[in-house]
């Protein structure tokens, strides 16, 4: 168990629902997605410190947002949500290119998404070779994000 003062976080806001929840998964993949997740708001709030919040609640998908999903019928089920109040691992001077290259290098079989509101140099970024798998316009809903995730 990783506690929030080795990942340098001045706390954790839990945000559980009270209902039980339960879900049909992997244990050790869904704790290598958790510590991993914890581990980015670590250094995203290295410099400053900050808050990383964790909220587990149960969303029921309706018929037309199960189909806006691939591989999702419509039904209960376990949402996961981790954010933080760091500024980032880019800290302003590394571009997202940038780091997907770097990225790509260590290990090619990552596939990269990159999320970004400057199509023009994506674009440019993007005829100059392969640094990231897909690149996703901002502002991206959660289900477009999840559908995409799901296909890299």
């Amino acid at each position: 168990m990783i506690g929030y003062a080795e990942l340098g976080l001045e706390e954790i806001d839990e945000r559980i629902t009270d209902e039980i929840v339960s879900i049909n998964a992997d244990p050790t993949q869904i704790h290598q997605v958790i510590v991993n997740l914890a581990t980015n708001a670590s250094h995203a709030m290295d410099e400053e410190g900050g808050v990383m919040t964790v909220g587990i609640d149960r969303v029921a998908l309706d018929n037309g947002l199960a189909g806006e999903l691939p591989d999702l019928a419509p039904g209960e089920y376990a949402r996961l949500t981790v954010s933080d109040t760091g500024t980032g691992i880019s800290r302003g001077n590394m571009t997202g290119d940038r780091l997907a290259r770097k990225i790509s290098r260590i290990r090619p079989d990552i596939p990269i998404i990159l999320c970004t509101g400057f199509s023009e140099k994506m674009q440019r970024v993007r005829s100059a070779g392969r640094p990231f798998d897909r690149c996703l316009m901002k502002p991206i809903d959660s289900w477009t994000m999840a559908s995409v995730i799901r296909q890299a």
